[in-house]
């Protein structure tokens, strides 16, 4: 008898400090890219791109980015941009809910 007292009681306190409780932190609108264009070589250093969510303060965490064309340039979770040889790709950074921005990246020899 005492054990359920004390089971209803911690399920009647969980459900009060759960109800009401809704996230007041404004959507994403916009996700903007650091970069519009970068001019890399083949033989050179990679680039970091960074992604901005605004408003700055929104819910997000979805971030992603991807490459048009990953035998030009490569492009990991954190925007980390590797020239792989001569051409162009475009880096696109998104998130689930359609947002997305773009970087043009071209790769020459020198």
């Amino acid at each position: 008898m005492m054990k359920n007292s004390i089971l209803l009681i911690c399920s009647i306190i969980l459900l009060l400090c759960s109800c009401g409780k809704t996230d007041l932190r404004p959507k994403p609108h916009t996700i903007l890219v650091n970069s519009k264009e970068l001019n890399l070589s083949v033989n050179g250093n990679f680039v970091k791109l960074k992604a901005y969510v605004l408003p700055l303060d929104s819910r997000h965490g979805d971030i992603k980015w991807r490459s048009t064309n990953i035998d030009v340039a490569t492009v990991d979770m954190f925007g980390k941009v590797c020239p792989r040889s001569v051409g162009k790709a475009s880096i696109i950074v998104y998130m689930s809910n359609g947002l997305k921005d773009t970087c043009n990246v071209n790769i020459t020899e020198l």
